[in-house]
């Protein structure tokens, strides 16, 4: 099982890296149509986890110890769908490589 994070990484998976720009990405590739769904999906997971525990925990942590235990799982949670979206942005600019006709110029 992975590791949880450490406390000098909470944060870093906030924001999320950036997107192919539109002129990199080949729509006519099936493969790049359904990646841009699935990273639709995980962004979604990823918003939602922002906000982590609203929404999960019925009432916020009341301890230090809880409260320290949910901004590690928060962590945690983004840390996954942010490798995902990282991931899924690599495979739609290596899909989208190998289809595009170089332009004759």
């Amino acid at each position: 099982m992975r590791s949880m994070p450490e406390v000098n990484e909470y944060g870093r998976w906030d924001v999320l890296p950036d997107d192919p720009r539109p002129d990199e990405l080949n729509l006519d590739d099936p493969r790049v149509v359904d990646g841009l769904k699935r990273r639709e999906l995980l962004k979604t997971n990823h918003r939602a986890q922002l906000k982590y525990p609203a929404g999960f925990w019925a009432r916020p942590p009341q301890n230090p110890v809880q409260a320290a235990t949910a901004e590690m799982w928060r962590n945690a949670l983004l840390r996954g769908t942010w490798e995902g979206i990282s991931y899924i942005n690599g495979c739609l600019r290596q899909w989208s490589a190998q289809t595009q006709v170089p332009s004759t110029a």
